[in-house]
């Protein structure tokens, strides 16, 4: 989340996207949090592997494509628009890197909702939702050329970060009370 925060600084920073270098960084760091976020979320299942069926891992799975083809599908259509490769590249990874972490997102849910896991879990991976919805509804502002500062995908990308703020305040809350000492 580090990572997503300081891309998102950047991309603020160079609003009229006319430094190249800082769009560059921007994008690789948006990168960059991916596989560590699902890294992230596959060592926090790893203790919770006797809780994950077939049916959840399955429906998580479909869900996540259900829900990324459009993107996907809107993204591949970007070739013929003129971008750089870098710029198709980083366009079309973003759908199919929001659905690699959707997955373990949607599991968390699910085991939030059966009583298996505490609140962090949920804000966690429902922050992770809001910021996929954020991603889609940037791509379509970017592909009709509508997004402006203050736009409401800027909304869904807020949320998950104080989702995710709250969810880990309320894991340190909770860590905090487990480990004191009884006296």
């Amino acid at each position: 989340m580090i990572c997503w925060f300081a891309a998102d600084q950047l991309w603020e920073y160079d609003v009229d996207k006319e430094n190249e270098f800082i769009s560059l960084i921007s994008e690789s760091l948006y990168v960059l949090g991916y596989p560590l976020f699902f890294l992230f979320t596959i060592f926090y299942l790893k203790p919770r592997k006797r809780l994950l069926t077939k049916k959840i891992i399955l429906l998580s799975l479909g869900i996540s494509i259900i829900l990324v083809i459009p993107s996907i599908y809107i993204s591949l259509g970007l070739e013929d628009e003129g971008l750089q490769l870098a710029g198709v590249f980083y366009t079309i990874s973003f759908p199919i890197l929001d659905g690699i972490i959707l997955v373990p997102a949607i599991i968390g849910m699910t085991l939030f909702f059966r009583g298996q896991v505490n609140l962090l879990w949920f804000s966690l991976m429902f922050g992770i939702l809001l910021q996929v919805i954020g991603d889609t509804l940037y791509l379509g502002s970017f592909i009709d050329d509508s997004f402006y500062p203050g736009h409401i995908s800027d909304i869904f990308y807020v949320l998950s970060y104080l989702l995710i703020a709250f969810g880990i305040y309320s894991h340190l809350k909770l860590f905090r009370i487990e480990n004191v000492p009884n006296k």
